[in-house]
């Protein structure tokens, strides 16, 4: 059994069936990060609602114009590459619901402000947002690919 392998079993031994067997060398490597599932379930769920919570609370501060919007890109794009730690070896199907959802959630999350009175719709704040999550979805996709490339040994042919 590979290093990577070694690495998964200690972590989590239900990716001992994925990386062993024949089929082991003909599957994408399971990339593995060093905590658990549900402490990156929790993180993700907290960083949900925080932004839920922050997202509908009334705000009495004067900022730079348009400096929000950085702030609903680094949120959103926190929330995207957190979910996806949750279950880094999800299908690009799973990928892409889990990234309609998140966008669809900033999108909601606009319209309940745009019905409170202390807080406004704003189409650039929903645009922010599914950039966040792109850019968040990307962030991940580019590490694990990384970690895909120097934790897999090269195989012989």
């Amino acid at each position: 059994m590979h290093r990577l392998a070694t690495a998964a079993q200690s972590i989590n031994p239900q990716y001992q069936s994925a990386l062993s067997g024949k089929y082991a060398r003909k599957c994408a490597p399971i990339i593995v990060f060093p905590l658990s599932r549900k402490t990156f379930f929790l993180a993700a769920t907290g960083i949900t609602l925080a932004i839920w919570v922050l997202s509908l609370m009334p705000l009495n501060q004067v900022g730079v114009p348009g400096g929000d919007k950085f702030h609903h890109f680094i949120a959103y794009a926190s929330l995207m590459f957190a979910w996806r730690l949750v279950d880094a070896n999800a299908a690009v199907r799973q990928q892409v619901r889990l990234a309609l959802l998140l966008a669809a959630m900033g999108a909601l999350i606009e319209c309940a402000q745009g019905l409170t009175p202390y807080r406004f719709f704003e189409w650039a704040d929903m645009l922010a947002n599914s950039l966040g999550v792109l850019i968040g979805w990307a962030l991940f996709n580019g590490i694990a690919a990384i970690r895909r490339r120097t934790t897999t040994p090269a195989t012989p042919d």
